[in-house]
């Protein structure tokens, strides 16, 4: 699910002629959004819990997107520089909120309080959590909005050709930072959905390969739903099939 999530975020700066490298900093500030919220509502009920934990997430990853695209917007700074730049910042502000703020008094280590009752419920197997269903509707809305809407419309053709959206009477500019926005809105999204469904609580070290494996996935699924479903899909299976491996076939990781 943070796969897909991730590859739909890349998928959609993709289409708008934009290269989100910054999807691993998006993902890491929308972990950090909603373990703020999931310990401040562990013991809420969870239908109140969980939906607000993920929309901080979004919240959160929404705001760190608008920054490179606001940056492009106004000055022209190439999003490639400027998100690489903030993926370090998100570290830095991830490490300073753990060991400050967030910090359990007198844990042997900086780390945060679990989430609670803000954890996302599991409802197949014993790992797969809801996250599954509602990943794959944040595809279908992906879909829906690039080949059915007016936005996805304009968002195409600014990518494409930006003097041609220009001249239609579009603001590329305004596509610019909405893209961007929407972009860090979903990997902040991925970033909630791995914080809450596996891992509960936070830790200065807290943090994984979605974010840049995203991008190979969106391109791995040439930016369309179905091909980043599919990408997820396999990527997901990539990670998770070796441990299996080593645990029910015996076969060691490294050289006998």
């Amino acid at each position: 699910a943070p796969l897909l999530l991730g590859g739909l975020s890349v998928g959609l700066a993709f289409k708008g002629g934009l290269f989100n490298i910054g999807a691993q900093g998006q993902f890491l500030m929308g972990a950090l959004g909603s373990v703020i919220v999931g310990v401040q509502l562990a013991d809420s009920p969870p239908i109140i819990a969980i939906p607000l934990a993920l929309l901080a997430g979004m919240v959160f990853g929404a705001a760190w997107g608008f920054i490179p695209g606001f940056l492009k917007a106004v000055s022209g700074a190439h999003e490639v520089v400027t998100t690489i730049m903030l993926n370090f910042v998100a570290l830095a502000i991830l490490a300073a909120a753990v060991s400050g703020p967030l910090n359990v008094v007198g844990s042997p280590s900086p780390i945060t309080l679990p989430v609670g009752n803000a954890a996302l419920p599991v409802i197949i197997g014993r790992t797969g959590t809801i996250a599954i269903i509602y990943a794959l509707l944040m595809a279908v809305l992906y879909g829906w909005l690039l080949f059915r809407t007016t936005r996805g419309v304009e968002i195409r053709i600014a990518g494409a050709n930006p003097d041609a959206a220009r001249y239609a009477g579009m603001s590329p500019k305004r596509l610019i930072i909405w893209t961007m926005s929407a972009a860090g809105l979903l990997a902040g999204m991925a970033g909630a959905t791995d914080l809450l469904g596996a891992t509960h609580q936070m830790s200065t070290t807290y943090g994984t390969t979605v974010g840049f494996d995203s991008i190979a996935v969106a391109l791995l699924g040439r930016t369309s739903p179905i091909g980043i479903v599919l990408a997820a899909l396999l990527f997901g299976a990539m990670n998770t099939g070796p441990s299996a491996v080593q645990i029910q076939a015996g076969v060691p990781a490294g050289p006998v």
